[in-house]
């Protein structure tokens, strides 16, 4: 099978979950014998090394020629558009789907985030933070009007222009893949669409191919990790800040330490509001090569996305025995976490029920391995080789009724 990604960015793990999936997808069909072709439009300060037999850099006004010159020279069975920027998806993926029109290819669009996200403002502080450190202005303004107007409001008022957006995916695609049926069918609400057979739900496969062994967990340090790009925004760092300051305030674990690893645009206005609020015992890393050297060494992960599509770092913590801790933000989550049995969920926006359960983690030995090996076990439904099966049974179907047609 040939098999063709279109991505945004050439590709780099250092840029986010997407790119991590393509990364992990592509090689394993590789490694299976399939070929996989890259297209993306912009190019990457530190792209990895992946198993594509070629890549194609997309130009502006040239796209059009561009994909259907790839499609008949790689002789294109499946287009995987893994684009994320709507600005993108406009673009892009409407050329796609014409040029596999009477082709054999078949489009299949990844939507990786959570439905709804863009429907959802910004905490106001890091607005005018973000404005004052020359951020998109009209970004800015728009985050801040839909932190002050009533959601159901924003939906009244621009209803067709909302369905208009996500309907693009759904018209401009043979098969629109989310993370989970809950996922799909919120996708499904938003876009004023019928949850048909065009919709299907993969999880996304593990990061790393080793997992942390058992014997292991008993030499964990006292220590609570976040992995996060630095975006208030979406990862809502600010809360777990917060969160960090009730611990402290308790007086009971002054001997653990909180690490936050990531870079992004708000790293120096959380480095500032952990000033303010005086914590202790935390330490911002920045962006770093290997970040499973900090989950080896970790006990507990937190997570405070206000959003998210998956969370791939909520595997990654399990993969390595770390007890994940995170708010129910998003619909995907319990398909990853079984509250109390290989994580906890803790409601969203409970800020004293989040901090009282990452101490009771802390003050409780047995229960948190106990956690942590029920993780290791869980995590493994998600291995490559499991999410690599389900997407070329997906293709194979989709090829099927293209002959069938």
């Amino acid at each position: 099978m040939n098999i063709l990604f279109v991505t945004e960015n050439e590709i780099s793990q250092q840029l986010g979950g997407t790119d991590r999936i393509t990364i992990t997808l592509s090689d394993e069909f590789s490694r299976r014998g399939h070929r996989c072709y890259l297209a993306f439009c912009r190019n990457s300060d530190h792209p990895d090394k992946c198993s594509f037999v070629d890549t194609v850099l997309l130009r502006d006004s040239q796209e059009s020629e561009q994909i259907t010159d790839l499609l008949q020279i790689a002789l294109i069975d499946i287009v995987v558009c893994n684009l994320v920027d709507i600005n993108y998806k406009r673009r892009i993926l409407p050329l796609l789907y014409n040029a596999t029109r009477g082709t054999r290819a078949k489009v299949v669009a990844c939507y990786h985030a959570m439905p709804g996200e863009d429907l959802l403002g910004n905490r106001i502080d890091n607005i005018f933070y973000r404005i004052r450190t020359k951020g998109n202005l009209g970004r800015n303004l728009k985050d801040l009007a839909l932190a002050i107007l009533p959601s159901n409001l924003i939906r009244t008022l621009f209803r067709k222009k909302i369905e208009a957006k996500y309907r693009l995916m759904y018209d401009c695609s043979d098969l629109l893949v989310l993370h989970t049926p809950e996922a799909c069918a919120q996708y499904a609400e938003i876009a004023g669409l019928p949850l048909d057979k065009k919709f299907e739900a993969v999880g996304s496969a593990l990061s790393y191919d080793t997992f942390l062994d058992e014997a292991a967990l008993a030499s964990k340090r006292k220590e609570v990790l976040i992995v996060s790009r630095m975006d208030e925004k979406s990862k809502r760092l600010s809360f777990a800040l917060r969160v960090w300051r009730l611990i402290n305030e308790s007086g009971k674990y002054d001997d653990w330490n909180l690490r936050i690893v990531g870079g992004g645009s708000d790293l120096n206005y959380y480095i500032r509001m952990s000033d303010r609020l005086g914590l202790e015992n935390i330490t911002f890393e920045g962006r770093v090569a290997d970040v499973a050297k900090y989950y080896r060494e970790a006990s507990i992960f937190m997570l405070t996305s206000a959003y998210e599509g998956w969370a791939l770092t909520l595997t990654e913590s399990q993969q390595f025995g770390v007890v994940p801790v995170a708010l129910d933000s998003y619909v995907s989550l319990p398909a990853i976490i079984e509250n109390h049995k290989t994580g906890i969920i803790v409601p969203d926006n409970d800020l004293r029920g989040y901090a009282n359960e990452v101490m009771w983690l802390m003050g409780n030995d047995v229960a948190r391995e106990k956690l942590a090996r029920n993780g290791l076990v869980s995590c493994r439904r998600f291995t490559k080789e499991k999410i690599a099966d389900r997407w070329l049974s997906l293709f194979a179907d989709l090829l099927e009724n293209k002959t069938e047609q």
